[in-house]
């Protein structure tokens, strides 16, 4: 169940560097802040991990409770709160009036 929860969470983080890195390549000036956002959160929830990986010999096996709790706690919380933060800005940006 480890296995199949790192591997999805994984390919989370390679999807959101290739969605940050799509964003960096548009030229639309509006996505400013979700471009910024795809790439921070990839990059946050993913290369801890890695690192985690690598240091264990990429045998996700071996990685013991701790390391996955740090990475939780670290990496993933944070990441969240990251997006809740963003998701309450946007909505309060649409309610407000244009000049």
């Amino acid at each position: 169940m480890i296995r199949v929860l790192a591997f999805l969470l994984l390919l989370l983080a390679a999807f959101l560097i290739y969605k940050g890195a799509l964003l960096l390549l548009a030229r639309d000036v509006k996505q400013g802040i979700q471009r910024l956002a795809y790439a921070i959160s990839g990059f946050w929830i993913g290369l801890p991990l890695l690192i985690i990986m690598a240091q264990k010999k990429f045998n996700i096996s071996m990685i013991d409770q701790d390391e996955w709790m740090g990475w939780l706690m670290f990496a993933l919380l944070p990441n969240i709160l990251f997006w809740t933060i963003i998701w309450i800005l946007k909505g309060l940006n649409k309610d407000m009036p244009e000049d």
